[in-house]
């Protein structure tokens, strides 16, 4: 019990290079901007634009935990080997959304539209992130 410790404490510096600092900080951005944009503007397009309630905005809201549920499935089930495929046909999900979106449809198209963004985005997120 009287023995005398051997490890010394000193300082540890975490160093990032410069240009992983920016690579850091795309990252979160990105990944910030994709955690909130699409709610707020989705929810200022369906009260503001299409005059509608919040009840629609949770149908559509279903439908998106509907699209992350099935493409959770789909990755689980598909393993590493389709990463690239998976990768291709999720972007295109997500462009297919972007452009639907951008004929601004009604709310019957929107809640498809949506399935289909989390969809892809569901798609990507494992194979992207690895």
């Amino acid at each position: 019990m009287n023995k005398e410790e051997r490890i010394e404490s000193t300082g540890f510096v975490f160093r990032i290079d410069r240009e992983f600092k920016y690579i850091l900080l795309i990252e979160a951005l990105t990944t910030l901007a994709w955690g909130l944009a699409p709610s707020i503007v989705f929810l200022n397009y369906v009260i503001n634009v299409l005059g509608k309630t919040l009840f629609e905005a949770m149908l559509a809201e279903v439908s998106v935990s509907l699209g992350g549920l099935i493409a959770t499935y789909i990755t689980e089930r598909a393993g590493k080997k389709h990463a690239k495929k998976f990768m291709v046909i999720g972007f295109a999900l997500i462009a297919l959304w972007a452009f639907i979106m951008l004929l601004q449809p009604p709310i019957i198209i929107v809640i498809p539209a949506y399935f289909v963004m989390k969809l892809g985005d569901t798609l990507v997120f494992p194979y992207y992130r690895s």
